[in-house]
């Protein structure tokens, strides 16, 4: 499952074109048991792997659908997540030549696109989950235009309005609203 054999790599490249459930996903098992959010389709994963020397040069894309809460309404709705994405894989015993990084900085595999692999094969399991967890919206809306809850009596102004005076003594700005300035002489 989401595994690379690289072995099987051939100049041509390998293609992997699985679905998995996202229960199947350490990660996504967990965000999901966390959060106010389900999976509801498969994850479906398309990779194209590729050899570059000793490394793997992995491309793919990754979908799946979930149903979240909207974060000004809280009205549930479904959502199409997808992503697309590049990512180098190198051996975690893989050496670099010894004039490679003369006076560089040396970044360290997670702050790059690097995805370290030791045997013969790459999981890319956790990778598969971080680029649903990156494409998740971080405030999920219904609709773009989404005017969300009252906060006076709670009603979602998407259907209906609600008869609240708005009350400017909480802001601070109100006090604006009633301030003349000169007019601009030239």
């Amino acid at each position: 499952m989401l595994t690379i054999p690289i072995r099987s790599i051939r100049e041509a490249g390998w293609l992997l074109n699985e679905a998995v459930e996202a229960v199947k996903l350490p990660l996504l098992a967990e965000l999901s048991r966390k959060e106010d959010i389900r999976f509801v389709q498969p994850v479906q994963v398309r990779i194209v792997a590729t050899l570059a020397g000793e490394t793997v040069l992995i491309e793919g894309e990754v979908h799946t659908g979930v149903h979240l809460r909207c974060s000004r309404c809280l009205t549930p709705f479904d959502l199409n997540v997808q992503s697309e994405f590049s990512v180098t894989a190198v051996a975690a015993s893989a050496e670099l030549p010894a004039d490679a990084l003369v006076g560089e900085t040396e970044l360290a595999a997670d702050e790059m696109d690097v995805l370290l692999y030791s045997g013969d094969s790459i999981d890319l399991s956790e990778e598969i989950a971080q680029q649903i967890i990156m494409a998740l919206p971080f405030n999920p809306l219904c609709i773009e235009t989404c005017k969300g809850l009252c906060n006076q009596c709670g009603a979602d102004l998407n259907r209906s309005t609600c008869r609240c005076k708005t009350q400017d003594a909480g802001n601070p700005f109100s006090v604006l609203k009633n301030l003349s300035l000169p007019e601009k002489r030239e």
